[in-house]
């Protein structure tokens, strides 16, 4: 009987399409002999799997508790792919200010347990800017991330959130992922948001294209996942450039689009980096 790997997917219901997601995953571990099949992150696993990768396990940042439940029962049967330690680290994004803290550049980022707008005022004046971007502490596909120009347009209480400041380059230039297997460079791709918007997602009508990165830029995503509590599997690193400096935005360790659709190369990288996870 082949390894069989359960994908993690999105609860039913979930309205974002991931079906064409999870066949680029499928048919690049059905090459190397590997089984792959769709569950969706709440449900109970059966057995027969060797191991568990929630790579589309969209939507679990909707019901924290629920997700954190998941995590402990698969610790206690499974192997994961993500290692439980690195899922659970990744969940919040409070690891932002982890790497800050060990001197990565990040994108500067305060964290709030509670916020008011006269909060968001002095944050303003913190960063010199005349927009900032708030974010849940855990979320996923822009999902609560609220672009501001003025504080009275918030809501008056906010609860467990990041600010930081809007970086304009990801309208002009867009938004940089790189992904790795294992720890090493694979491939990478400019992620620009539709006229008007800042957000990168399709969904959203924002265009990929395949780039090649700097040398700098590879060095930053490597400096940044060892960084992590451990090498993962799996990594895409998210940058945006102010002026000459590039700013690491977010490590998605968790369910990132890995933008593996039809590059034989990137399916190559990642389902030689699952096979051996998987050992």
């Amino acid at each position: 009987m082949p390894a069989s790997l359960a994908v993690l997917c999105p609860e039913p219901g979930y309205p974002l399409t991931w079906k064409p997601a999870f066949e680029s995953i499928r048919a690049s571990l059905h090459r190397v002999g590997v089984r792959a099949i769709a569950v969706p992150w709440s449900d109970e696993i059966d057995s027969i799997h060797t191991a568990v990768c929630p790579l589309l396990a969209w939507g679990y940042h909707r019901d924290v508790p629920k997700w954190h439940g998941v995590l402990r029962k698969l610790a206690n049967n499974f192997l994961t792919i993500n290692s439980i330690r690195l899922l659970h680290w990744n969940t919040s994004k409070s690891y932002l200010l982890q790497l800050a803290r060990c001197g990565l550049p990040i994108v500067p980022t305060v964290h709030l347990a509670s916020a008011t707008r006269e909060d968001l005022r002095a944050i303003f004046r913190e960063f010199n800017v005349d927009v900032l971007i708030i974010k849940p502490l855990v979320g996923a596909s822009s999902d609560g991330i609220v672009k501001l120009g003025d504080p009275h347009d918030a809501p008056s209480r906010m609860e467990d959130i990041l600010i930081q400041p809007f970086m304009p380059s990801i309208c002009k230039e867009g938004e940089f992922s790189l992904v790795y297997f294992a720890g090493r460079f694979s491939h990478a791709v400019c992620k620009k948001p539709s006229q008007g918007d800042f957000r990168v997602q399709v969904q959203f009508g924002a265009r990929t294209v395949a780039i090649d990165p700097s040398h700098d830029m590879i060095r930053l995503g490597s400096d940044a996942l060892n960084l992590c509590p451990e090498r993962p599997a799996y990594a895409r690193v998210d940058m945006v450039r102010s002026g000459s400096v590039t700013h690491v935005m977010e490590i998605e360790l968790i369910e990132p689009d890995l933008f593996l659709l039809n590059d034989s190369r990137s399916m190559q990288n990642f389902s030689q980096a699952i096979t051996d996870a998987m050992q």
